[in-house]
């Protein structure tokens, strides 16, 4: 019964060839920041295919932790509570001995035995469920997801879930309970990110940096067309950790805000526009392939809830209510969203089908291709340094003369390797999406915008 849910069909529709990164393709000026890696002509073989292969593996458990996510969270399958993960990894914490602590944050396995009441009894209801050849059809995102794991038994299942949960809750109680109130919680996060899963969580709020940075572009360049988007990461709203809905199909956002962004400002024609997107998950790159040519309606959402203090800025509120309006027809939402922003947006004809996704590993492959845009955010932040540099060599052997990369990430190496690299710094900010009460941050995204030569 449950091989008949573990395999998502893949679509090759928009594959094409990928040129993998050789030392011959690293400029002189990016080889002395790799120098301080380590990476250098002898070892670079051997690091790119250890990279690639690490990254698979991040795919597989980045996988797992959208997963365990589901299981914890979704009201599809049970009407049990849903366990917000972060607590759910405190409970467990607050139960093990000084001993099983220990053991646990040093990534010892520990019994199942000490997994919480309340996850377990999830865990299980989700077996229940997934096992039951009559319910199991209605549980989308279980079909995208179990292809990770490797049982076939609801014996085997049991245990692989619970090995799951366990990794998956290690990772969240040293993210939000260890290293955000460390000394240094920045760096100690950034750490951890960039050794965790490979997530494709998605957002509406993704789009607004985005927003913003290319309204600039056409303040700076008002005579500037894009007719060539290349998208890296745009990701699948699976089953993400915070914000989750059940109500909220599985859907990417990303390169229709893009283009909607693009079109709305004036940087861009609707019919001369096409955007490629690629993602190292292959459930992207086929979710992306199959809604080709298709009249899509998306549910936009906010991931934020406006409760507890949250307050979204005015300008994003505005941000939100246009967006779409270039790219189709927006209605009001299908159902009740308490605290979030929504609504329905229904795609234009004609705009999937310019849209074309690939499978690429941005860190070790490039496209024999030029773009005039290139848009990469919240992807950044999973690479060590090393594979940063190695990422932006390859984005910016995919810039046309004076195309232009827009990014969001802080790190300085980051700025080293695009200046390394000729694509000077034309524009950088960071925005408001919502302000916290009594918080000592708001919630905000930042933006990056490079030109290349």
């Amino acid at each position: 019964m449950l091989t008949a849910v573990v395999s998502a069909g893949m679509n090759a529709q928009g594959a094409t060839e990928l040129r993998p990164l050789t030392w011959s393709d690293i400029p002189a000026g990016v080889r002395p920041l790799l120098a301080e890696h380590g990476f250098d002509e002898q070892s670079a073989s051997t690091r790119l295919s250890a990279i690639r292969r690490s990254n698979q593996d991040r795919v597989r458990e980045g996988d797992r932790d959208h997963l365990v996510h589901y299981v914890l969270q979704s009201s599809t399958f049970t009407t049990l509570r849903p366990i917000e993960p972060a607590i759910s990894a405190r409970m467990l914490v607050e139960g093990l001995s000084d001993s099983e602590h220990t053991a646990f944050l040093k990534g010892v396995s520990v019994s199942d035995r000490v997994i919480p009441p309340a996850a377990l009894a999830r865990i299980e209801a989700f077996i229940a469920a997934v096992t039951d050849p009559s319910g199991v059809t209605s549980i989308e995102s279980v079909r995208l997801l179990l292809g990770s794991l490797s049982a076939t038994t609801r014996e085997a299942l049991q245990r692989t879930l619970n090995d799951e949960y366990l990794r998956a809750m290690r990772f969240l109680y040293e993210k939000e309970f260890v290293a955000a109130r460390s000394g240094t919680a920045v760096a100690d996060t950034s750490r951890l990110y960039q050794t965790r899963g490979l997530s494709t969580d998605a957002s509406v709020e993704a789009g607004y940096a985005v927003y913003l940075a290319l309204a600039t572009l056409r303040t700076l360049e008002p005579t500037r067309t894009i007719r060539r988007v290349l998208i890296v990461g745009p990701g699948l709203d699976v089953a993400p950790r915070t914000g989750f809905s059940a109500a909220v199909p599985v859907q990417s956002y990303q390169p229709f805000a893009v283009m909607d962004a693009l079109v709305a400002i004036g940087l861009a024609s609707i019919e001369t526009l096409s955007v490629r997107a690629v993602d190292i998950n292959p459930r992207v790159v086929a979710w992306l392939n199959d809604i080709r040519g298709a009249r899509l309606r998306l549910r936009m959402t906010t991931s934020i809830v406006e409760a507890g203090g949250v307050h979204f800025t005015d300008d994003f509120r505005r941000y939100f209510n246009a967006l779409g309006n270039a790219v189709g027809e927006t209605g009001p939402p299908e159902s009740p969203a308490v605290g979030r922003l929504a609504k329905t947006l229904d795609m234009a004809s004609g705009v999937t089908q310019g849209i074309v996704a690939d499978p690429l590993d941005v860190v070790v492959d490039r496209l024999p291709e030029r773009f005039d845009l290139v848009v990469v955010t919240n992807v950044f932040p999973y690479l060590t340094d090393e594979e940063l540099v190695l990422a932006v060599t390859n984005i910016a052997s995919m810039l046309a003369p004076a195309g232009v990369l827009i990014h969001n990430e802080p790190r300085p190496v980051a700025a080293r390797t695009a200046l390394a690299l000729g694509l000077a710094p034309i524009h950088a900010r960071s925005t408001l999406i919502a302000s916290v009460d009594g918080a000592s941050t708001p919630l905000y995204d930042a933006i990056w915008m490079h030109r290349a030569p």
